[in-house]
């Protein structure tokens, strides 16, 4: 006959699980993105708003100088230097390679 000094199994028995503190998920926010290939891997870049609705436009057949005065005059942003921004945009954008001739 076994004694009950013999098993720890029931006094090791694990106990309640304690409750997780629920863990709330990130506020929603807008995010504009392109997504585009090179080298045939896909990539995206996160844009600023007035970047998106620069190549939207440009997408739409705007002109640049039409897509750049759209975009800077939607924007609620201020103390911007608007040609040094939107010049680093153009400048990333090409090396990029998003610019190409017609066909």
């Amino acid at each position: 006959m076994l004694r009950g000094e013999a098993s720890n199994a029931v006094q090791s028995a694990p106990k309640a699980a304690k409750r997780r503190k629920r863990i709330r998920p990130p506020k929603r926010e807008k995010v504009y993105l392109a997504v585009h290939r090179h080298d045939n891997m896909l990539y995206y870049k996160r844009l600023d708003p007035e970047a998106f609705a620069i190549l939207t436009a440009l997408d739409r057949g705007v002109t640049v100088d039409d897509a750049c005065a759209e975009a800077v005059t939607a924007s609620d942003r201020a103390n911007i230097d608007w040609a040094a921004q939107i010049k680093e945009w153009f400048d990333n954008w090409s090396a990029l390679g998003w610019f190409c001739h017609p066909s």
